[in-house]
């Protein structure tokens, strides 16, 4: 946290996964996370490689 944002992350050190290889279609978690966080305007990124596990951030600007 900081006076212009708060960031979300979570991370795993688990299996991973290709990115660009999912079909969102069939991933609905990741999609719905997506979604909600483009209602709020928002960008989630999702960072992982397959056996180095997963990194999700979400980045808001704080309320004035």
């Amino acid at each position: 946290r900081s006076e212009a944002q708060l960031r979300l992350t979570i991370q795993d050190d688990g299996q991973g996964f290709d990115p660009q290889a999912i079909d969102d279609r069939e991933r609905f978690g990741l999609r719905g996370m997506s979604e909600r966080a483009e209602m709020l305007g928002r960008t989630l990124i999702v960072d992982s490689l397959p056996g180095k596990g997963t990194t999700i951030r979400l980045i808001l600007p704080e309320a004035k």
